[in-house]
């Protein structure tokens, strides 16, 4: 996995952050804007190409659900399969430009409507799409506001992988 933020990530610490969350998308583009994440993408490709990997998905938590979407729609990345994670936001139409099936994983503070839309969009395109709510789980709970000393959200994030592994499973072929 390529580290898109180049060692300088988002400090889980600095929740909720002063400036809202365009100063979190202002620290990310600094060092992962879309052309060098899609740049990231095509040379993990060629390498784990070069590896003997024939099939690819990518998963995106928050913010990188949007970017798993759009590297969903690049037709030379060919994707098999994408993940978003409690995301932040798809617009419809970067949803609509999709070339593989979604599994569309929202938390209770991801709106409903929202998320039921582009779902609904995705799925008119790859009915292999799915979609599963964790309407009793926090935005994070799969990344990095996950709180596996809590049962209940350590259940709800091991059900979300647990998820990601059988949706990348049927679409990429057996895991080992």
């Amino acid at each position: 996995m390529p580290d898109l933020c180049r060692g300088d990530p988002w400090d889980a610490k600095n929740w909720p952050p002063a400036g809202g969350f365009a100063e979190v998308l202002a620290h990310i583009n600094k060092n992962a804007s879309y052309n060098s994440i899609v740049a990231d993408m095509r040379a993990t490709q060629t390498f784990l190409k070069a590896e003997g990997s024939q099939h690819f998905g990518v998963i995106g938590f928050c913010w990188g659900g949007m970017m798993a979407a759009k590297l969903a729609a690049e037709p030379d990345l060919n994707l098999e399969a994408f993940v978003a994670a409690h995301p932040a936001g798809i617009p419809l139409d970067v949803a609509a430009g999709a070339k593989c099936p979604l599994l569309l994983l929202p938390a209770k503070d991801d709106p409903k409507e929202t998320f039921d839309e582009v779902f609904r969009v995705v799925s008119a395109i790859h009915p292999s799409s799915k979609q599963v709510r964790f309407d009793d789980a926090h935005h994070g709970f799969l990344a990095a506001c996950a709180e596996f000393n809590n049962e209940l959200l350590a259940k709800r994030a091991n059900e979300g992988i647990r998820e990601m592994h059988d949706f990348f499973v049927a679409r990429l072929g057996k895991s080992d």
